[in-house]
């Protein structure tokens, strides 16, 4: 059975916390971890041939960066080949790594606000996140073994951090749209490219280190086959959920995987907005750039990008049509998909302007 998949997994299934106490079959946090980070590297991988891209790119303004946007059915990994198949939706963008436009974000601002806190962050950008509330923590400890890197394929991950979530979402008019709660077993981690960059390709930009966020969908819907067990080692956590959400709340369930990835030109290679690197003439494309990709906008002298890559499949659950859910023209999660880079750079923009004012401010009464 995937992990990460639509079809949410029952709240006995969680990896061992010590809060639960239980002395169930669940696998090893760090076990589960590696597990989770597998399937999320072979959904990436297999995105391009699994999902549809649009021919055009999509704006997100105020972002600088076009966002490439990709979606179809694609069956669960490795499942049965009879299972449902979900409808995944995919986007891509590229960001200069910079703070001198109001477009765009450096690296830094892309890890303070969707590597640290990401959650709580999400809450602050986007207009229907409502509350967040941590229910676990896995901390970091001996243990578990999280100070323990992996290594899957040609990627390290470490710095773990694993959690879950209780994340409540309320819309506009209320009276005619519940809120909606999802259960989220969070698994984000630091990146390290193992890969030596090729000197061979020097106007190639090559990811140097990132980050990544996998969600996961759990429900209590399923209490397993001992109710009565079942409800005497997770009343705790059943209650703390049900006075955390809102009257009329409906149960929805959604999984992403997300990742941001800093993108280099090998070592000495710089690239202006001219196309000329180190007096070495790159013609080509609309602004004289060879890259590799269609997604660039004109680039930094230091030729440092951040790309970042979402893909996610969910069910608003209630009364709402999957039809309409995956509708662009009805604001269903294709456009919100494409609206959450212009949301996290207006927010990120809002934070820069005041540390600006601080900044000033201070300088001022010295």
């Amino acid at each position: 059975m995937p992990i990460i998949q639509l079809q949410p997994h029952p709240i006995t299934s969680l990896p061992h916390h010590p809060d639960l106490e239980t002395g169930g079959p669940s696998r090893p946090l760090q076990e589960h971890i590696r597990a989770t980070l597998e399937e999320a590297h072979e959904i990436l991988e297999s995105l391009p041939s699994d999902l549809k891209a649009e021919s055009k790119l999509r704006k997100s303004p105020p972002s600088d960066a076009k966002v490439k946007l990709s979606q179809g059915w694609r069956t669960p990994l490795h499942s049965d080949p009879n299972a449902q198949k979900e409808y995944w939706v995919s986007r891509e963008s590229e960001h200069e790594d910079s703070s001198r436009s109001n477009g765009s974000a450096t690296w830094q601002e892309f890890q303070n606000g969707l590597h640290q806190d990401h959650a709580y962050h999400e809450m602050e950008y986007t207009p229907s996140v409502t509350r967040v509330v941590q229910l676990f923590n896995w901390a970091e400890g001996e243990d578990d073994h999280l100070d323990q890197d992996i290594n899957i394929k040609n990627t390290r991950y470490k710095q773990f951090d694993v959690q879950l979530f209780l994340i409540i979402h309320t819309f506009n008019p209320s009276r005619l749209i519940h809120p909606r709660a999802f259960l989220s077993f969070t698994i984000s981690a630091t990146t390290q490219n193992l890969l030596a960059p090729d000197h061979n390709t020097p106007n190639t930009r090559h990811p140097t280190e990132g980050f990544i966020t996998i969600q996961v969908p759990y429900s209590i819907d399923n209490p397993g086959p001992n109710p009565a067990f079942v409800d005497y080692q997770y009343h705790g956590l059943y209650s703390r959920i049900t006075s955390n959400i809102p009257p009329r709340t409906v149960f929805a369930h959604y999984a992403s995987i997300e990742r941001v990835e800093l993108l280099v030109l090998p070592t000495g290679r710089s690239m202006s907005i001219s196309g000329q690197g180190e007096g070495v003439g790159e013609g080509g494309g609309e602004l004289g750039i060879t890259t590799p990709s269609t997604l660039n906008t004109p680039a930094s002298s230091t030729g440092r990008r951040v790309k970042w890559t979402m893909a996610t499949t969910s069910d608003a659950g209630g009364k709402i049509p999957g039809w309409v859910q995956r509708s662009w023209m009805l604001g269903g999660i294709p456009k919100a998909v494409v609206a959450d880079v212009g949301l996290f750079i207006g927010w990120v923009i809002k934070r820069r302007r005041v540390r600006d004012v601080r900044q000033e401010k201070h300088e001022e009464e010295r």
